[in-house]
């Protein structure tokens, strides 16, 4: 049975991943003024805090090994995100990366795989089914 924290998690982390896909492309339009560029910027926080309070909301309801695993392949998403982020930031300063071919924005989508990859190490781990 879906509960309402299910669904707030599910809807506002896809008004979240639209809201910035779409402030992504708008952002390039060379005629945006200060005040459409701003709302454009901080237009997707908003249904992001309601992805997180749905997500807080979903663990809490959790069982304590599921919790285990969650809390594992997050902090495995954390620390290889961290990893990129810092090897990304000395390349730039070396030179090697330059920020249009490849900048911060562009280790969004390898949050979402290292926190794929951690979760499947962790129920592995703890030998949990796949649900």
């Amino acid at each position: 049975m879906i509960q309402s924290s299910d669904r707030l998690m599910v809807v506002s982390g896809l008004i979240w991943a639209a809201a910035f896909i779409g402030a992504r492309l708008l952002l390039d339009l060379p005629d945006l003024g200060l005040g459409a560029r701003l709302a454009l910027a901080f237009g997707p926080t908003v249904p992001f805090l309601g992805f997180l309070w749905g997500a807080i909301r979903v663990a809490r309801t959790l069982d304590e090994m599921e919790r285990r695993v969650q809390l594992e392949a997050l902090a495995t998403a954390f620390a290889l995100t961290l990893l990129m982020i810092a090897t990304l930031a000395l390349a730039q300063r070396a030179g090697f990366a330059k920020y249009e071919d490849f900048s911060y924005g562009h280790i969004l989508p390898f949050l979402l795989v290292f926190y794929l990859g951690g979760r499947g190490l962790a129920q592995r781990r703890y030998g949990c089914a796949t649900e």
